[in-house]
């Protein structure tokens, strides 16, 4: 991921903790359905392995590979391509191990994290880095349009 893009979703993901910390005793009352939140996590994985699939499948992605990367001169295109799809199925499967491995609660020196703190983290996160992700395929697609 570019710069800009990681600071964004650092800033997005801390934001959205410190709102999640805030409003802690009102979180701890609320019943989430968690199968429903992993589902949702596990279909945006699908389409990221669908799109990743036909993506790098197509003859498009040959073009890319001659394209050097506006941010990074040292990688083309298609690796900051690749990039992004590795970050995003990393992180869909991290926030889905958390939701299924996590404990309804643990008790920490006296302080109890409860699992409903990490869902609306997880939740905005995975939002937003797909749409930095969509976002930043849909400007190479542009850019690129005719180099196919």
């Amino acid at each position: 991921m570019i710069k800009i893009d990681k600071i964004l979703f650092t800033l997005i993901f801390v934001s959205s903790v410190t709102i999640t910390i805030l409003f802690a005793s009102d979180i701890k009352e609320c019943k989430y359905d968690y199968s429903a939140i992993i589902t949702f996590i596990s279909v945006i994985v699908g389409f990221l392995c669908t799109g990743f699939s036909i993506l790098f499948n197509s003859a498009f992605i040959d073009s890319l590979y001659h394209i050097k990367d506006d941010e990074n001169k040292q990688i083309s295109l298609k690796h900051r391509i690749k990039n992004y799809f590795l970050f995003a199925f990393k992180y869909s499967i991290f926030s889905v191990m958390i939701l299924l491995l996590y404990p309804e609660s643990i008790d920490i020196y006296g302080l109890k994290l409860w699992k409903q703190y990490f869902v609306i983290p997880i939740v905005v996160s995975n939002s937003m880095l797909y749409l930095i992700f969509i976002n930043y395929l849909s400007k190479i697609f542009i850019k690129n349009k005719g180099k196919s």
